[in-house]
């Protein structure tokens, strides 16, 4: 990836998206209009172990690559599905999920706006970004 990213880098706005030092995944935000943005993803690394949602509406485009989706329902059922490049899909914030196997994907994802803030399950509740970190960091 070392030419792509130099290249995206000097024209786009990088952000590293990880947890506790290590990135999982490169964002470039190619476009913001008002509350809604385009990004590029690079997906490095399987998500971290916990099911998250979503802040917002998303359409995900993924154009390169594969990855296994399991989706967590609030019923405590979860469901495991592989999607391949070309994929065009949208997420609604109530929508639960964890991406593993997908080192080397790439995703162009439209966001809308703020619609609530991050959750992450923790056994049978939601908590947020907070208090995840400070739950693998322990006392």
């Amino acid at each position: 990836m070392g030419r792509a990213a130099g290249w995206l880098n000097r024209i786009f706005n990088y952000e590293a998206i990880g947890r506790s030092g290590v990135t999982y995944m490169d964002r470039w935000v190619l476009l913001k209009l008002r509350d809604r943005r385009l990004y590029l993803h690079h997906f490095r690394l399987d998500d971290p172990e916990e099911p998250h949602n979503h802040p917002r509406v998303f359409i995900s485009f993924l154009f390169r690559g594969s990855y296994r989706e399991e989706v967590f329902y609030p019923d405590d059922r979860m469901e495991t599905f592989d999607f391949q490049a070309p994929h065009l899909r949208r997420f609604s914030p109530r929508h639960a999920h964890r991406i593993s196997r997908c080192a080397g994907a790439w995703s162009l994802v439209l966001v809308g706006r703020r619609r609530q803030s991050w959750g992450f399950r923790s056994g049978t509740r939601w908590i947020s970004p907070e208090e995840l970190d400070a739950k693998r960091t322990g006392p």
